[in-house]
């Protein structure tokens, strides 16, 4: 075993949420092998391993980096593909994608790879997470149309301004992060996808920091359901649902059926989500920064699409709507598509 995967393994044992994942992994796997005579920790860290050599995974990922620049760029071309307008603008989002999610995919559909092997993959990928679209503006502007003696001085030419209606063309390019590539995995694969992003392929510091994360201060968010702090299912705990192995997204907090809920910050409310939340609100605080709240018997009063809430504000009531068991609030925090853990945001988090 490595010294690398070593270290990481010694650090999951002291973190309790790892080492209830870790345990959860090892009878999934056990679930998944029952016909092997033997199990052991070595066959859990083999399970959980990137297969391919770190060279390639750092060869692909600075290769996968230089196909998104070159995409971009590409996408800076309506003066060509669209030519007739006045002026163009670009807005473009951050370039950027976790590391550990394109390790993670390659590795369930490829298996051990290198650059050769999936260079006919990676911009299929890069044309995906990143896409144009075009809005059309008008603005109303002047120009000198000529020169005209001047009235006071007519051995002076003065300009001759005209108002003229300028046509904008403004091309929006969007990373959505890569947050479609789990699905694009065969559903009986989902969990070895799931395992590898976990554990961080057991090179966890592989690619340095594989993704920035907007800085969202300390106590950014509040508590969404003051006077309950039970934490009965935490963020990336491994549960047996539905006949299969699930990653949790978020964290479950136990409350009687119509305790009230609160926006843990101010933003914009959707109220689409997958049928496993149930009646939820989705709140967007930044163009990359979801909260979700699933599970609602039911939504407060005017919580419907596009409302803005403000931090603190009833948004709705704790039920069992949804994929759910029990009466409680699924509380997630989404950064750019990428289930992160709500701790990070949250002052006094209840340990």
């Amino acid at each position: 075993m490595s010294p690398e995967i070593t270290i990481f393994i010694a650090k999951a044992a002291t973190d309790k949420r790892v080492w209830i994942a870790v345990i959860a992994t090892v009878c999934a796997l056990l679930f998944c092998l029952a016909s092997c005579s033997a199990f052991s920790i070595s066959s859990l860290v083999a399970f959980s391993t990137y297969p391919s050599e770190p060279d390639d995974l750092l060869a692909v990922e600075a290769a996968y980096s230089e196909l998104e620049t070159q995409h971009i760029e590409s996408l800076k071309n309506s003066e060509q593909t669209k030519p007739g307008y006045d002026e163009y603008q670009y807005i473009t989002d951050a370039a950027g994608h976790d590391a550990h999610v394109l390790a993670s995919y390659l590795s369930v559909v490829v298996g051990k790879y290198n650059i050769q092997s999936v260079s006919n993959i990676l911009p299929s990928l890069v044309a995906r997470q990143y896409t144009a679209s075009y809005t059309e503006q008008e603005e109303i502007r002047e120009r000198v149309v000529g020169y005209e003696p001047d009235s006071e001085d007519p051995s002076k030419l003065i300009p001759v301004i005209e108002e003229y209606t300028a046509r904008i063309l403004v091309t929006t390019i969007t990373n959505n992060w890569l947050n479609f590539i789990r699905g694009d995995i065969p559903e009986d694969a989902q969990e070895q996808y799931d395992i590898y992003f976990y554990f961080k392929g057991n090179y966890p510091d592989l690619f340095g920091d594989s993704l920035t994360i907007p800085d969202y201060s300390t106590g950014e968010f509040i508590w969404p359901l003051p006077g309950y702090t039970t934490i009965s299912s935490p963020f990336g705990s491994k549960r047996f649902i539905n006949g299969k192995w699930d990653v949790h997204r978020g964290i479950d907090i136990p409350a009687p059926e119509g305790t009230p809920i609160y926006a843990a910050a101010t933003g914009i409310v959707s109220t689409k989500a997958h049928w496993s939340y149930g009646t939820c609100v989705k709140i967007s605080h930044t163009e990359s920064m979801v909260t979700i709240y699933g599970h609602m018997v039911a939504r407060a009063p005017g919580i419907t699409d596009g409302v803005v809430v403000t931090k603190g504000q009833l948004i709705g009531y704790v039920g069992s709507t949804g994929n759910s068991t029990g009466y409680h609030l699924h509380f997630e925090v989404d950064i750019n598509g990428i289930n992160t853990d709500p701790a990070l945001f949250i002052e006094n988090f209840p340990t």
